[in-house]
């Protein structure tokens, strides 16, 4: 009886993590490490909010720090991005030949 509840748990249990391992595939890491920031956050905010956890002194300082480092690392990785988004678009832009005029 409790076997095929065992064979269901798995396949509950592996489904969603095949689905996580395919889309990690096709994230950039930065993207996939930011997002795994995402689920402690929300644990923590539902664990003050609902069930009453207390909010030490320590965590009132750490919390804000990590995500201020995550703003600020998100702002770099964003501003990289639009960089090399730049220098393809010069490089794909062909090169006028040599002695032809061009409208400048």
């Amino acid at each position: 009886r409790s076997i095929p509840l065992l064979m269901c748990a798995g396949v509950i249990t592996a489904v969603p993590l095949l689905w996580f391992a395919g889309a990690a595939l096709r994230l950039r890491l930065a993207t996939l490490g930011l997002l795994q920031y995402i689920a402690p956050t929300v644990s923590f905010l539902l664990a003050l909010t609902f069930y009453g956890e207390k909010f030490t002194p320590a965590q009132r300082i750490a919390f804000p720090m990590i995500w201020v480092a995550l703003a600020v690392f998100s702002v770099d990785s964003l501003r990289a991005y639009r960089q090399r988004e730049a220098d393809r678009a010069k490089e794909k832009v062909p090169e006028p030949e040599e002695g032809v005029l061009t409208d400048m």
